[in-house]
């Protein structure tokens, strides 16, 4: 098995809040309000602020449970508790314009592109480690911003049907690279989500401490490594990944 790295993906490798609270809080009022607004359907206020509400709950659910939902299962699964019908393809067409909305305002982070591709030449295996309902988000905003080619797995929780809670998204993303959890290292920027989630899965962790964190490491959530910026991050997290 090869020493190997995975990096999460939002606010790690590419930022975009638009997109981050389509998936966490807007996804079904959005699709409601997607079609509404082409005056295909007629959607009352009620209707928004309900399908919000339960879209809240079953993320809740998903984050206790680490059982996901891709995005177009999730908004079916929604528009039914409030009674609602829409076809697949209704849902599925409503996503992808959403989505491709949001991605206009995609940024790379600060030295995420070049810390990737050094890591690359040095012949490490890469790998991505994401919750994200709608994977094709992950693919557009990698190949736009010129790290695609460089990870050999890139893993969602949409894809895989897990979330970070769960070690095994984790596993997935190291079968695709050939790594050993032992010998490879996960970096991202969330305590919770990336150090726990990728500790659990027996995994070394670097933790990217942004700007604006808001978390501080305790005795639960202790990272191998703290990286304050992606330019220039590669030697340490080189060195990080062969520590003995």
């Amino acid at each position: 098995m090869s020493k190997t790295i995975t990096f999460d993906f939002h606010n790690t490798l590419v930022a975009c809040d638009a997109w981050f609270d389509i998936e966490v809080h807007t996804l079904v009022s959005d699709v409601l309000r997607y079609w509404h607004d082409l005056g295909e359907i007629d959607v009352q206020d009620a209707a928004y602020t309900a399908a919000d509400a339960e879209y809240r709950k079953l993320r809740t659910a998903i984050h206790r449970h680490g059982h996901e939902l891709p995005a177009d299962r999730a908004v079916r699964t929604i528009l039914e508790r409030i009674e609602f019908g829409m076809s697949w393809e209704a849902i599925d067409i409503a996503i992808d314009a959403i989505m491709r909305q949001a991605f206009q305002s995609a940024s790379p982070v600060a030295g995420a592109p070049e810390t990737v591709a050094e890591l690359a030449a040095n012949g490490v295996p890469l790998g991505v480690v994401s919750i994200a309902i709608h994977h094709d988000f992950l693919l557009w905003s990698l190949e736009r911003f010129g790290m695609l080619d460089a990870f050999g797995s890139i893993v969602s929780s949409a894809a895989c049907g897990y979330y970070k809670v769960r070690p095994e998204i984790f596993w997935t993303a190291l079968e695709g690279i050939g790594g050993d959890a032992g010998s490879s290292l996960h970096v991202g920027d969330s305590l919770r989500m990336d150090v726990g989630g990728a500790a659990r899965a027996g995994m070394r962790t670097a933790w990217y401490q942004r700007p604006s964190a808001r978390e501080l490491p305790s005795a639960d959530l202790s990272p191998d490594m703290i990286v304050t910026s992606l330019n220039g991050a590669a030697p340490m997290i080189l060195e990080a990944l062969h520590r003995k």
